[in-house]
């Protein structure tokens, strides 16, 4: 993960300005675009709370995600549960595709990769 609150220069502009985006925003994108891909679980599925999932984003990533931005380019590695029913392999390739398009539509940064640990299968829950 890059160091705690570092800024990367998305655009430069001599007459205007620059733009900046903190790395903690890019992990932020992550987070909330593997969260809404269908059979990503875990404790902090957003289906059941969205503002839980927000209020708790900043206790969770330290645990499931590393951003690594090496100038232009960002790596992300997550650590996901997938919910049991779902397909592995199927969930993976949505996440990495979801993350990789919101990363890059928000920030206009390159994702060079998307690695995915799936670390836990959720058990159905008991009627």
């Amino acid at each position: 993960m890059a160091d705690k609150n570092m800024n990367y220069k998305v655009y430069e502009n001599e007459e205007i300005g620059n733009v900046f985006i903190a790395d903690h925003v890019v992990e932020n994108i992550a987070a909330i675009a593997a969260l809404e891909v269908a059979g990503v679980s875990s404790r902090w599925d957003v289906k059941k709370s969205r503002r839980l999932v927000e209020k708790n984003l900043n206790k969770i990533l330290p645990k499931r995600m590393k951003v690594q931005i090496d100038g232009d380019n960002i790596h992300v590695r997550m650590f996901i549960t997938v919910a049991f029913g779902y397909n592995v392999l199927t969930v993976c390739k949505n996440v990495q595709n979801k993350v990789k398009n919101s990363i890059q539509n928000m920030t206009g940064m390159n994702v060079s990769a998307v690695n995915v640990h799936v670390v836990n299968i959720e058990e159905p829950e008991q009627a």
